[in-house]
C-alpha cells in the first residue's frame, strides 16, 4: 500500500489503495464491493488516521451461461472451457452448489471469450468468432447470467499430409528404412478427410520426434507447415524433418548433489544409459522418473535451465568423437529426515497414537566426525538407504519397530531390509504379543522392472495369555509361548500408468510362507496368498481431480503339517471390519465359544467407485464420496466353501482429507449386508481416522 504510517498523506494514494483493496475482493467474487477511505483527526495538526471502510456487497454465483449459436459442440464441453462456468450446479447430484460453487469474476470474462475462440480454432473451426454480449444480475445481485454469441462457421478438414526431410537433413543410411517417409506417415493419428484438430497434429509430430529420438537423433527437429484453402475449407499439412547428427553418450554429469553419492543417482539408470553407446532417450526419461520417485530431491532436470536440448546435451571433452555428448543432470537435495506425531481412532483398531522417525537417503557408513554431531546434515546421509523407528501404542493394537533397508545392497541388483519389532494385540477375549526379527532380499527380474522377487526369513516368538471364559478353544490350545521359524517368497507384478498414487494400473502378488519342519520351531504351517488390485481413473473434473474405480481381490490359504495338528489361531485369517464392511471386526467366519476362531481359507473381493467433491489443493482439505460392494467368505477348509457361506455387503461412505496426498485420513462408511450367515455379527457404521500433526 502507498498509504503507510509516518508517510505523507496523499489523496491519489488513498484512491489507489482503495482500488487495490477493491480489486482483491473482486478476484474473490465480491463484484459489488465498495471501498471508501476516511480521514480521522488525531488532535495533532499535521497527523491524521485513515480508515478504509469496505462494503463487500453480495457475492454473486454464476447461475447460467448462454452459448448462443453453439450448434456443433455440446454445452458441457464449453462449460469446461470457461472459468465463469455454471457447470457446478449439476455436479455430484447437485452437491456442487454447496461445496464447489463458481463465483462471478468480471476480470476473467475476456479470457473466457478468448478461450472459447481459441478452442474452436484448435478443433478446426478456423473462422469461428466469439463475442461477449454482456451479463446481468438477478435475485438481489446474488446470481449472474452471462451471454456469449458464437459464430462457428464451417469446420475445416484435412486435404492431405506429407512428410519431407529438409535438405541435408536425412538420417544415416542404416536408419533410412526405419525412418523412411512411408513409416513416419503411418504414425499419423489422422487421415485425409478427417476434421482438423491441432491436438492430432501435435500428437503426430511428437510421434515422429519420438521415432527419431529412439535412434539417438536427439538434436532432430520436426515442424509442421499448413496450406489453408478457405474456398473448400481444407488444410494441407507438411511435416518437415531435420534429423541432425546421431548422438553418443559420453557421460552423465551430475550437478547439485552435495550429500548424495553419485553411485546412488547413477543406479537409477540401472545400466541402461552407458557411456560410448548411442543415446538411449527412454533410459534417460526412466532414470529421471525413478530419481523423482525417491523423494530425495526437490528438483530433477536435464540441463541447468538455459535454453537448449531437453536432455541437457553438452559437447564432451573427447575431441576424437565429434558425435559424443555429455548429459547434464541437475538435482536439488531436500532434507530427508522427518519426525511425525499422530493419533487415530477406528472401529477396528480402537484409539492409538504414534511417533515415527524416518531417515530417507540414509548412509550407515557415513559416520559423524564427533558423536555429538550425529544430527549434522552430512552425517548418515547420501547412501540411498532408509532407517526408521516407530512407537505406536493403542488400546487394541500397539507396535514398536526399528527398520533398515538398502534398495541396492553394495550396489548389486539385490535389495536388503531388516526389521526388529514387537506387536501387541488386546482382543476382547485374549491378548497376543509377537516379538520378531525379519530379513528380506529382493530384486527385479525383468528389464522393465515390473516383476520383483522377494525372499524372506523370520524368527518370531508369539505369546497368547489372559484368556476370558469366552476365548476360542484353539486359542486355549496354543496358550503360552510359541516359537515360529520360517522362510518365504513373494513375487510382485506391478504396472502403473502415469504414476497415479491411487494405482492407475494393476498389481498382482503371489506369496508363499513355510514355517517349521527342518527349520525348527514349534509351528509347522504352509501358507499361500494371491492378491490383485485393478485401478482406473474414470473422469477428470475441471479442478483436475479424478473419479476413480478400484477392484481388489485376495485368496489366502493355510494348512498344518507334521507335528502341528491344526493351524494356530495367530496364523489364521480373519474377516470383517475394514476388509468386509457391513460386518463387525473379525465378525465373519468360524466361531468357538461365541468368539471368532479364524479360518484357514479366505476369499475377498472389494469394488469401490470414488467421486471427489472438494479438492484439497483448492480448499485446504478434500472431501470425497464413494460407493462400494464388498464380497467374501472365511471358512475352516477349502472343502467347506459354498454359496451358502458367501457374504455380500453394499454401502456408501465419505472421506475427508486433511492435507495428505494419500487416502483420506478420516473415513466413515455405511454398509448393509445383502447376504450373510446367521453366526455373523453385523456393523452398519465403520469409522477410520488418522491424522498426522
Amino acid at each position: 500500500m502507498t498509504t503507510r504510517s509516518g508517510r505523507p498523506l496523499l489523496d491519489y494514494g488513498l484512491k489507489r489503495d482503495a482500488e487495490m483493496i477493491a480489486n482483491l475482493h473482486r478476484k474473490e467474487g465480491f463484484h459489488f464491493v465498495n471501498v471508501q477511505p476516511l480521514k480521522r483527526p488525531t488532535g495533532r495538526q499535521d497527523v491524521e488516521d485513515v480508515v478504509f471502510v469496505v462494503h463487500t456487497g453480495p457475492r454473486p454465483k454464476v447461475f447460467n451461461v448462454l452459448f448462443e449459436g453453439a450448434h456443433s459442440v455440446k454445452r458441457r464441453q464449453l462449460q469446461r472451457l470457461v472459468q465463469n462456468s455454471d457447470r457446478y450446479r449439476t455436479q455430484f447430484l447437485g452437491l456442487g452448489r454447496l461445496f464447489n460453487p463458481t463465483y462471478f469474476n468480471a476480470d476473467l470474462l475476456e479470457e473466457d471469450r478468448r478461450r472459447l475462440e481459441f478452442w474452436y480454432r484448435q478443433e478446426g473451426w478456423q473462422d469461428a468468432r466469439v463475442v461477449l454480449v454482456g451479463y446481468r444480475f438477478e435475485n438481489d445481485n446474488k446470481e449472474a447470467f452471462i451471454h456469449f454469441r458464437i459464430d462457428e462457421g464451417q469446420r475445416y478438414r484435412i486435404r492431405g499430409f506429407t512428410v519431407e526431410y529438409e535438405e541435408d537433413g536425412d538420417p544415416l543410411p542404416k536408419d533410412r528404412e526405419f525412418l523412411s517417409v512411408d513409416n513416419l506417415e503411418r504414425l499419423a493419428v489422422f487421415a485425409p478427410g478427417y476434421a482438423f484438430r491441432a491436438e492430432d497434429i501435435e500428437q503426430t509430430r511428437l510421434r515422429i520426434q519420438e521415432r527419431l529420438w529412439s535412434r539417438a537423433y536427439a538434436k532432430s527437429g520436426v515442424r509442421q507447415d499448413y496450406d489453408i484453402n478457405p474456398l473448400d475449407r481444407s488444410i494441407q499439412i507438411t511435416f518437415r524433418i531435420d534429423a541432425g547428427p546421431k548422438i553418443r553418450l559420453g557421460r552423465i554429469r551430475i550437478l547439485g548433489n552435495r550429500f548424495t553419492r553419485d553411485n546412488v543417482i547413477r543406479r537409477a539408470y540401472r545400466g541402461e544409459a552407458l557411456p560410448g553407446e548411442e543415446l538411449n532417450v527412454s533410459a534417460l526419461r526412466a532414470g529421471q522418473t525413478r530419481l523423482r520417485a525417491l523423494n530425495f530431491f526437490g528438483l530433477v532436470r536435464y540441463g541447468t535451465g538455459r535454453p537448449g536440448s531437453i536432455f541437457g546435451l553438452v559437447k564432451s571433452n573427447n575431441e576424437d568423437r565429434e558425435d559424443e555428448y555429455d548429459v547434464e543432470l541437475e538435482v536439488e537435495e531436500i532434507d530427508t529426515r522427518s519426525i511425525q506425531f499422530g493419533a487415530g481412532v477406528s472401529t477396528d483398531g480402537g484409539i492409538f497414537g504414534f511417533v515415527q522417525v524416518t531417515w530417507r537417503n540414509f548412509d550407515i557408513f557415513r559416520l559423524p566426525q564427533k558423536w555429538w554431531r550425529v544430527l549434522d546434515k552430512d552425517a548418515f546421509r547420501g547412501g540411498g538407504q532408509t532407517f526408521s523407528i516407530e512407537f505406536a501404542p493403542g488400546t487394541v493394537f500397539s507396535r514398536f519397530r526399528i527398520a533398515f533397508s538398502d534398495p541396492r545392497l553394495n550396489d548389486s541388483q539385490w535389495g536388503f531390509n531388516i526389521e526388529i519389532s514387537r506387536r501387541l494385540a488386546q482382543f476382547t477375549d485374549y491378548d497376543q504379543s509377537t516379538d520378531g526379527i525379519y530379513l528380506g532380499f529382493s530384486r527385479f527380474l525383468d528389464r522393465k522392472f515390473n516383476w520383483r522377487l522377494t525372499l524372506n526369513w523370520s524368527l518370531r516368538e508369539v505369546t497368547l495369555d489372559d484368556p476370558d471364559p469366552t476365548a476360542p478353544v484353539n486359542m486355549l490350545d496354543e496358550q503360552g509361548r510359541s516359537t515360529v521359524h520360517g522362510v518365504g517368497a513373494r513375487l510382485n507384478y506391478t504396472r502403473v500408468r502415469g504414476g497415479d498414487p491411487f494405482l492407475n494400473g494393476y498389481r498382482l502378488t503371489f506369496t508363499t510362507d513355510w514355517y517349521g519342519g527342518p527349520l525348527g520351531g514349534e509351528v509347522d504351517v504352509v501358507k499361500a496368498t494371491i492378491r490383485g488390485a485393478l485401478g482406473s481413473r474414470a473422469y477428470r473434473n475441471r479442478q483436475g481431480s479424478w473419479q476413480r474405480f478400484r477392484v481388489e481381490a485376495r485368496v489366502d490359504w493355510a494348512t498344518a503339517y507334521d507335528d502341528t495338528v491344526q493351524v494356530p489361531i495367530f496364523e489364521r485369517y480373519f474377516l470383517g471390519g475394514r476388509n468386509l464392511r457391513g460386518f463387525e471386526f473379525r465378525g465373519v467366519g468360524p466361531k468357538s465359544n461365541g468368539s471368532p476362531s479364524g479360518g484357514e481359507f479366505l476369499v475377498s473381493v472389494i469394488g469401490q467407485y470414488t467421486f471427489p467433491i472438494a479438492d484439497r489443493d483448492v480448499t485446504g482439505f478434500g472431501i470425497d464420496i464413494h460407493f462400494f460392494l464388498d464380497q467374501g467368505t472365511l471358512v475352516e477348509d477349502t472343502q467347506d466353501i459354498s454359496w451358502e457361506t458367501w457374504r455380500i455387503s453394499a454401502g456408501f461412505g465419505f472421506g475427508i482429507q486433511f492435507g495428505s496426498p494419500n487416502q483420506p485420513p478420516l473415513t466413515i462408511d455405511f454398509a448393509w449386508p445383502i447376504r450373510r450367515v446367521n453366526t455373523d455379527t453385523r456393523q452398519v457404521v465403520s469409522v477410520s481416522f488418522e491424522r498426522t500433526f
